[in-house]
């Protein structure tokens, strides 16, 4: 009974530690995304700045 006792306080203390150190690298993971979203957003952003400074005899190619 001792060890299944000493088993079960083991389990208990590590369980949280694994649900927490998962947690953060989800967050992370998910953190990381979005900055890559909203560097492309940027980018796409920043490329139709450019197509609108252009003018619409210069993008009529671009928009076939």
């Amino acid at each position: 009974m001792n060890m299944a006792s000493a088993v079960a306080v083991l389990t208990a203390m590590i369980t949280p530690a694994v649900l927490i150190s998962a947690c953060g690298s989800m967050i992370l993971s998910t953190s990381h995304r979005l900055g890559r979203v909203v560097d492309r957003v940027r980018a796409l952003s920043d490329k139709l700045d450019e197509l609108f400074a252009k003018g619409v005899d210069q993008t009529k190619d671009r928009q076939k």
